[in-house]
């Protein structure tokens, strides 16, 4: 009885991840991105300051990648994860693209099962939550970097 329910669990959130990925970003990449008029040390400070302050631990990466990881939850750990394996995180990808004075900062947002050792991108909420807070990290950055007169 234990395997149905969790055959039909693993379908169900199965159909809702579908159901996430038919969501594209108005964006060239479609994904979450933004083009920010501000050095890029800043932006990558004000990126890794973001993802700690939402609870992420930095993953290795480089500095045009930067990589953050949180536990996903009980309920994703019951329906994706394995008995010998539970953990299930939450990934979330930077991609810093230096052109000129802006930097471009394209986003993603993945669920990492242990028991398949996949990553599931997801689109939706995840996308859109992803969204939002790079159009305030944008304003926040490039109204500070005119106050400072950094930018002409």
């Amino acid at each position: 009885m234990e395997r149905i329910m969790r055959t039909f669990l693993a379908f169900a959130l199965g159909l809702l991840l579908l159901a996430g990925c038919a969501t594209s970003m108005p964006t060239k990449s479609e994904r979450p991105e933004v083009t920010i008029t501000a050095p890029v040390e800043k932006v990558r400070t004000a990126l890794v300051t973001a993802a700690i302050e939402n609870g992420y631990s930095r993953r290795p990466g480089d500095l045009t990648n930067l990589v953050f990881e949180k536990n996903a939850g009980l309920a994703a750990s019951i329906i994706l994860g394995s008995p010998n394996e539970p953990r299930v995180v939450k990934r979330v990808r930077f991609t810093l693209i230096e052109a000129g004075a802006s930097v471009r900062v394209v986003a993603g947002f993945a669920i990492i099962s242990a028991r398949s050792r996949t990553e599931v991108e997801q689109r939706g909420r995840g996308y859109s939550d992803l969204q939002d807070m790079l159009n305030q990290l944008e304003s926040q950055l490039e109204s500070a970097t005119i106050a400072e007169g950094e930018r002409p």
